[in-house]
């Protein structure tokens, strides 16, 4: 059975998904800065998991040319091997950020939207959850990171230094629920079976950011689609108006079009009802 191609499978979930990112931070922000004028902490944590997500996907990228999602043995150059390594090491430590931050906006956000309806227990249980949120990030960077000292040693075997029994980082990242590190054990080919992982956390951080601004943003859709309405009405005023053109001479104003009928038609009504009436004084009525 062929292998699957991590290369363009990568490229394509860090930038399809990353492009979304993009557009949809862009609309939160200017939906909460121009719109409702109302922006807050959630926007700010939403803002830097966007940041995060995106700094995660090029690293990514640049992590590919030098040979994330290929064996180990198929990267010729020494050099590229070894930031290969690196970048599928440190990516991971902001996709974790990525989705904390955005996890802690979603948390603010139900906050907001709770306003003064929140009891005490709502506001106990939710920020709990963030704070062992952060927590459990916090020890999945560190796990992630400080599998050698020095870090470097990861992708730089020659440096002196020590690092964790890659049974015990398993067991450890478990904990903290970092997705396949079931596969930490095989840093001989992490170029390869860590491919997977980085799909699965890329994919992840950008869904979680996309999911939670997507209900930030409709006071930016209903401003577009008022924009809309007033700007058809608009249209058809002037379509109206337009058949009105103002000349100068002996006429005053001229008429074209159908208002042009209309008008004709009133004014002769005006006329003939004057002229009848002027005819009845003449006859003594």
């Amino acid at each position: 059975m062929a292998e699957t191609d991590y290369v363009t499978t990568l490229y394509v979930v860090s930038w399809a998904l990353g492009s979304i990112v993009i557009v949809i931070t862009v609309a939160r922000i200017l939906g909460r800065t121009l719109v409702t004028k109302q922006t807050g902490w959630d926007d700010f944590f939403m803002i830097l998991g966007s940041l995060s997500a995106i700094v995660c996907s090029s690293l990514v990228t640049v992590g590919v040319t030098y040979g994330i999602g290929r064996h180990r043995d198929d990267i010729k150059n020494p050099s590229d091997l070894s930031e290969a390594i690196k970048y599928t090491i440190v990516s991971p430590a902001f996709s974790i950020v990525s989705s904390t931050s955005s996890k802690i906006s979603i948390l603010i956000f139900l906050v907001r939207l709770m306003g003064v309806t929140a009891k005490r227990w709502h506001l106990i249980f939710l920020w709990g959850l963030c704070a062992v949120l952060i927590i459990l990030n916090v020890i999945a960077i560190v796990v992630i990171v400080r599998f050698c000292d020095p870090p470097h040693k990861q992708w730089q075997p020659w440096v002196p230094g020590t690092c964790i029994d890659p049974q015990i980082h398993a067991a450890g990242a478990t904990i903290v629920k970092v997705y396949l590190l079931k596969d930490l054990d095989k840093h001989a080919d992490i170029t390869w079976y860590w491919a997977p992982i980085t799909l699965w956390y890329t994919a992840e951080m950008d869904v979680i950011i996309i999911v939670g601004t997507i209900p930030t943003l409709w006071p930016l859709v209903r401003f577009i689609r008022r924009k809309n309405i007033q700007s058809h009405d608009q249209d058809i005023y002037n379509a109206i108006t337009s058949d009105v053109s103002c000349e100068r001479g002996s006429e005053g104003i001229q008429l074209g079009g159908s208002a042009t009928r209309v008008l004709q038609e009133v004014d002769s009504m005006e006329t003939l009802g004057t002229w009848n009436g002027e005819r009845g004084q003449r006859n003594g009525l």
